[in-house]
Order: C-alpha cells, then structure tokens, then sequence
C-alpha cells in the first residue's frame, strides 16, 4: 500500500485488513512505531475531526505532524492548471505540495469539490493533480467525491456492531439541509456499504438522486462481493427490516452549481428530518449513522441523536484507529525492509506470535517495543538494544549499533590497534568501573 486516495483502489481483503489492524492498535498500542516519522496535513476545507483524529493517531504512534491552512497563516494556494496567477493566491500546489512533501513522511489533503463543474469534480480532477505531484506516500482527508478514511472508520464501525457484511440492510438517506452539500461522504459510503457485500438502499427524494456514476460504481463493488444496490423514494419501504439508518445531505445533481435552482427544489422537503418514526418498519436493533457534523432539529431530531439507537461519537472515534492502520500501513518500518530478511522488528511483543499485522507479512512494531534480543522473529522478542537499555531504537537504529559494536569487537582482536588506541582487553574492561 503506497497511498490511500479511495477504498476502491484497494482489495477486499485489504480493506479488511485495514480494520483488523485498526482493531489491533486499539487493544495494544505501540506508541514507538512511528518513531521519528513527520504527517504533513494540509486543508483548504475546515475541519474537526479528520484533523483532530489524524494529529491524535499520529501521536499514538509516536509520530509527529504540521498542519496547513492556505490562506489562514499561510500563503493561498492555487490549484488550477495553466491558470495566470494574478489573483489571490501567492503560489501553486505544483510547488507547494512537493516542498510540503520534503518535510514530511506522508502527506495528507482535504480539498472539498468546487461544486460547480460536477463532470470535473465526478473526475476529482483537482485532488488527482494533487496527487500526481506528490512524490510520498498520500491520504485523501476528503475530496471532491470519495472520503475514504470516513468509509474505513464506519466500516469498523459495522463490525462491533454486529451488523452482517453479507446481506446486511443498509439504507442511506438523503435528509433536509439549508445548503447544498458535497458528495463525497455518500460516495465513499455507498461505496462501502457495496464492498462488504450489503443490501444497500439509497433513499432520497426526487431531483436528488445519486450521480449515475456515483452508482455504477457501486452496483459494480455489489455485484462482486454479492451485495445489491437500489434507489427509491418510499419511505416505508426503503427502512421495512433496515439494520443501519445512514442519514446524509447532499445537492443535487440536476441543479448542480446553481445555488438558487437548488434551493427552490429542497424548500418543500424539511420533512426530511429523522425522527424516531422513520424506523417504525425498520429491525427493531436498528441503528443511526451519521458522519458528523449534523445540524440537530434539521438533520435529525434529539430523540434518535441522543438516543440508544445513535453510534455518531462511536464512528468518529473509529476515525482515529482506521487512520492509525493507515499510518501504520504507509511509514511503519518492516523487518523485511530493514534487513533483508524480515527479522528485526517484525514482532511487537515477546512471546506474542501471533501479533503480525497481516498473516505472512512481517509488519508489526518496530524493534525496540519488546523485551530481549534484536531478533524480532517469530514472536520472539523485538527490542532494538543490544543490553536491553536501548528500547525504543527503530530497526534501522538497532542495526546501526550492532554494526558498531561488530567493528569494535574487530578492533579489541587486533594487538596492534589496541596499542595504538589503548583499547582495553575484554576481561581487563570487566574490571574497570
């Protein structure tokens, strides 16, 4: 995995692996893994908990991160290609991303769609140019039409809940907001619901059905993992058995760019507000979802937000252990990398075999967050000091010092130098205090 710009770039079973990971780092951490590693963030869109939950997990990991917000502190930027820049913004991503990029790890952007061109923001075409200048390894902190690190969270999410991958009912629901809202987050999570192989219903009123493309892409993710995607503006029927209740506002399509044409066509539609009501047909377990921020009385009402049926703070706090996964996936030094054979740091703990990251992929904590020798391997223990002081040392480190002591223990073997240097014997340095 090199970047993360949309969960359809990867497998299935990587996907998956993501979250098994995340679940991992939530009941052992391993606050060295990062050791020494720098995220760089930048956001053009405002933010709380992508920002938040990425600075956090970053920490966690013991890793560091900046944050840029062009315009806010910094120089504006211009994203636009072939533009005469004689506006505004003092410099272009075209420098400004690879300059970010010598400073930093990994790279993160939020870029939200300009909602104005929907064939170009359908394409990502400006997050995509982004991506295409930047040499490390990128996360997509939201785009004009995916949020894959929304999607990862609420897939893990879906599996404390118990809800079933395979023929699980997932409804998403347009509802009620003042303003049209970007696509991204229905996307990613359409995208999601198909990937794990749901019955998934997209409900929504007339003249705001999904972008033709946005479902295709969907149908597709379905129809391999054996899932099934609908549209319909029926209340009752969309929610009859519904296990999971997604609620999300979004323009339409028909209007798109045209703010006043918008709004006429949502003015009559405030009925679309969830209420403890909409799951009257619903499985009685049912659940809401939503991927914050939501604007309470206009999105939902108090009686389901603060109710047993809402898991909102629990999607946002799986935010931060899908992104540590992410992290750990893109920066974490692998034993194999390290040494050529996959042994130093390959395991977390001593004695745990069983915490490789992915099933004969030698991926875990660095050397230096065990207890014993340098070898790593097998469960074994994976400190990086050589006397067991030295916990903490990346692999790289580890190697480093074992190098070094193999050169001096040349040098303690050979009279003449020991001469020369006045190095002690090893039985005459056991003496000395």
């Amino acid at each position: 995995m090199k970047r993360l710009l949309s969960l359809g770039e990867l497998r299935p079973a990587a996907v998956a692996e993501l979250v098994a990971l995340a679940r991992r780092l939530e009941q052992r951490p391993q606050p060295r893994a990062l050791a020494g590693k720098v995220l760089g963030l930048l956001f053009f869109n405002p933010s709380l908990r992508t920002l938040a939950s990425f600075q956090a997990g970053m920490s966690r990991l013991g890793g560091s991160s900046f944050v840029i917000s062009p315009g806010q502190g910094s120089w504006a930027l211009e994203t636009r290609p072939g533009v005469v820049m004689d506006g505004a913004a003092a410099e272009h991503v075209r420098e400004a991303i690879p300059v970010l990029a010598g400073y930093a790890d990994a790279l993160g952007i939020r870029a939200f769609a300009g909602g104005q061109d929907l064939a170009a923001d359908l394409a990502d075409d400006a997050f995509r140019a982004m991506a295409a200048v930047c040499p490390v390894p990128l996360i997509n902190l939201e785009s004009a039409i995916d949020h894959p690190c929304q999607a990862l969270g609420d897939w893990k999410t879906l599996d404390e809940l118990g809800v079933p991958a395979a023929g699980g009912r997932f409804v998403l629901s347009w509802a009620w907001h003042p303003k049209a809202l970007p696509l991204a987050v229905p996307a990613a999570v359409a995208h999601l619901a198909a990937l794990r192989g749901m019955e998934l219903t997209v409900l929504r009123p007339e003249g705001f059905e999904l972008p033709p493309e946005v479902m295709e892409r969907a149908r597709l993710a379905a129809a391999r993992a054996g899932g099934t995607v609908r549209e319909t503006a029926d209340r009752q029927e969309a929610l009859a058995g519904a296990e999971v209740l997604y609620a999300k506002s979004w323009g339409s399509p028909r209007r798109y760019g045209d703010p006043a044409a918008e709004a006429e066509l949502r003015a009559g539609l405030r009925d679309w507000c969830v209420d403890e009501s909409w799951f009257a047909a619903a499985d009685p377990a049912c659940r809401f979802m939503h991927c914050l921020p939501v604007r309470r009385g206009v999105v939902v009402r108090d009686e389901v937000l603060d109710g047993p049926r809402s898991v909102v703070v629990r999607q946002a706090h799986n935010r931060m252990w899908a992104q540590m996964a992410v992290l750990h996936r893109l920066l974490a030094i692998r034993g194999a990398a390290a040494t050529g054979g996959g042994g130093v740091g390959a395991t977390g703990y001593a004695g745990d075999g069983a915490y490789d990251d992915y099933d004969g992929d030698n991926i875990g904590a660095p050397a230096g967050t065990g207890a014993g020798s340098i070898t790593g391997t097998g469960g074994n223990p994976g400190t990086a000091g050589v006397t067991g002081e030295d916990r903490g040392l990346p692999a790289m480190a580890a190697m480093a010092a074992m190098e070094a002591m193999a050169a001096l223990a040349a040098l303690e073997e050979t009279p003449e130098i020991n001469a020369r240097l006045a190095v002690p014997a090893a039985g005459e340095r056991e003496g000395l205090a």
